[in-house]
């Protein structure tokens, strides 16, 4: 007989996935626990996974033979004879193995029925000297959060129906509608396939009047980068995915192309320093992008992050690279951020450069000074 979503369950597995799922939020002391709530100890703990392991595979077998409806019976009729903690360890388990696919319609029953219940067992917080009380496991929780992944997970093959049928129509519809719509449609496109996602950047890129969600420019940009659709994405995406996107130009982009669109974005605040920090990357092999970090540590604004930069740079020589930037200005505030940048290296050949630097009389005192702290 097939057991659903998994075939086994380890009792050690059992253990690990219910205490790892505990959000670390929901405390209490021992003296505020509702009524019928447990405190289990901790050498308690290896001999009750055993027990809900077993448990929760003869539940994942109901469920794969007969069904969510016919489990939730199962899970009522035991919930006031089983023992409390291997109960709820059982649930957490169990859920884990439905949440593979929160959509499936015989896992709704359970999801229902278990969402928003009272968390019945506990166990001492580690720190606390049991002064402090974690869940052992939280099912309500974890069947609310599998019924809002369902949700989420509908809707994204709603659209990507949708998608499928009507490219245009679908941004329109997105756009009209807001609120998750466009998250739901960004998440569609990740698994659309290539035509589709050809049609939007096509769509994006010819200037149509259905402009793309933020969301799914940073979709787009991340499954066929251009610099076209990179520099839509970068215009409205929010600040942390325009980081991400920064990073990924020196990979995703020709030389040229990055090296263009990271000098511009030093211009932008809150991005520069992600710029520059990009440009190392592609310094590694390109001598226009080493120079670019050269020139920038003669800059106030720039120029420590170009140090930092110079020093993270993913190459085997960058240590004689800021030597040379050093060797190569007479610029005071550039052989002081190559100074940082060997002070941030700090690898045995960066101190012994910084060294020769401190002799260096083009140095400038306060520079000189502060190496000798």
């Amino acid at each position: 007989m097939r057991s659903g979503p998994f075939t086994r369950i380890l009792p050690g597995l059992a253990l690990a996935l219910a205490l790892g799922l505990v959000q670390p939020v929901a405390s209490m002391s021992p003296q505020e626990l509702p009524p019928g709530a447990v405190v289990v100890a901790p050498d308690r703990l290896p001999e009750i996974g055993r027990a809900a392991a077993i448990r929760a595979q003869r539940w994942a077998s109901i469920h794969a033979a007969e069904g969510g409806q016919v489990l939730v019976a199962a899970l009522d009729g035991e919930l006031d004879s089983a023992p409390v903690a291997e109960y709820e360890l059982a649930l957490a388990v169990l859920l884990q193995a439905l949440a593979s696919d929160p959509a499936a319609d015989r896992s709704l029953p359970v999801f229902t029925y278990l969402a928003g219940r009272p968390v019945r067992a506990w166990r001492p917080h580690e720190e606390s000297a049991g002064q402090w009380l974690m869940p052992l496991a939280d099912p309500g929780g974890m069947a609310s959060d599998a019924l809002a992944l369902r949700t989420q997970t509908l809707q994204r093959r709603d659209w990507g129906r949708r998608l499928d049928a009507d490219p245009v129509a679908a941004v329109r519809a997105a756009a009209s509608e807001g609120g998750e719509a466009p998250a739901r449609l960004a998440e569609a496109v990740s698994l659309a396939p290539v035509p589709v996602v050809d049609a939007l950047i096509a769509l994006e890129l010819g200037g149509g009047a259905a402009q793309l969600p933020a969301q799914v420019l940073h979709v787009l940009a991340t499954r066929a980068p251009g610099e076209g659709i990179y520099r839509a994405a970068l215009a409205v995406v929010e600040q942390a995915r325009a980081l991400e996107l920064i990073a990924s130009i020196p990979v995703q982009l020709p030389a040229e192309t990055a090296r263009r669109i990271l000098d511009e974005l030093t211009a932008q605040e809150g991005l520069a320093s992600s710029a520059v920090l990009a440009m190392a990357d592609l310094a590694v092999a390109d001598p226009e992008a080493q120079a670019r970090l050269e020139a920038w540590l003669a800059d106030d604004a720039l120029g420590p992050s170009a140090a930092a930069a110079l020093a993270r740079m993913p190459a085997a020589d960058r240590v004689q690279r800021i030597e040379r930037a050093a060797a190569r200005t007479d610029n005071a505030k550039a052989l002081a951020h190559a100074a940082l940048a060997l002070r941030l290296e700090a690898s045995p050949a960066a101190r012994e450069a910084l060294q020769r630097l401190a002799a260096d009389p083009r140095l400038p005192g306060a520079a000189r000074r502060e190496l000798r702290r």
